[in-house]
């Protein structure tokens, strides 16, 4: 759970703001007006919590693993916890990122301020990146736009060739331009999708909830 896509989930509805590549005329105006609609939504968000439930499918087997859990975000911090099958929690707080794994009893520091690749959703999410500047976004397929309920189907393929994804595929709600569901692909076949429910926008999380401390007797690993 702890790896390069973990939080990606959410950071195509939270800073969403453009980079199109070339579509025909009447393409290009649907499509940066969803991009619009979606990013004006997110603009008014100061904070948002939701459930969410994660499947990941690995390459060669056909049990997949389900995680469930919930997330908290406030501008510039974020708080992600999985929940079930097992507890871990992560803490994210401008440069600065925790992971919490109670089974193991440890605590692994690191920061946001390296440029690699795995670190994009996070920094991100931090704040401290653009979806414009890291990926190009168009249709999941130019001949359908929009699927089930009407929710729009994008995809997000990043400029920069990665080891931890190939592509983000996002569900956007037409009537409240919320980010339903997001399903991620690794280069190397697995994948993992998630899905929201019970979101609540702007009900003025205290930053308490965003505040980590570190239990008695866990170890603390700190990594560059």
């Amino acid at each position: 759970m702890l790896s390069g896509l973990w939080i990606t989930a959410l950071l195509c509805g939270l800073f969403l703001t453009g980079g199109l590549i070339e579509y025909p005329a009447q393409a290009i105006g649907k499509l940066e007006e969803v991009i619009t609609r979606l990013q004006t939504r997110y603009e008014g968000i100061e904070d948002l919590q939701a459930d969410f439930t994660q499947v990941t499918q690995f390459k060669g087997f056909t049990q997949t693993l389900t995680s469930r859990g919930r997330f908290f975000l406030k501008k510039g911090k974020l708080r992600w916890d999985y929940l079930e099958p097992s507890q871990q929690q992560i803490f994210v707080e401008g440069d600065n990122v925790l992971f919490y794994v109670p089974e193991h009893q440890q605590v692994i520091k690191t920061r946001l301020g390296v440029e690699l690749d795995s670190q994009v959703p996070v920094r991100l999410l931090a704040g401290s990146g653009h979806l414009d500047r890291d990926f190009n976004i168009r249709w999941r397929d130019e001949a359908k736009q929009q699927g089930p309920g009407g929710a729009y189907l994008l995809t997000l393929i990043s400029k920069t060739p990665t080891p931890d994804f190939a592509e983000i595929q996002i569900e956007v709600a037409p009537k409240d331009f919320l980010i339903r569901k997001i399903s991620l692909q690794e280069p190397g076949g697995n994948g993992s999708t998630f899905e929201f429910s019970q979101m609540k926008i702007n009900h003025g999380l205290k930053d308490r909830l965003f505040t980590f401390a570190i239990p008695e007797g866990v170890v603390v690993v700190e990594q560059p």
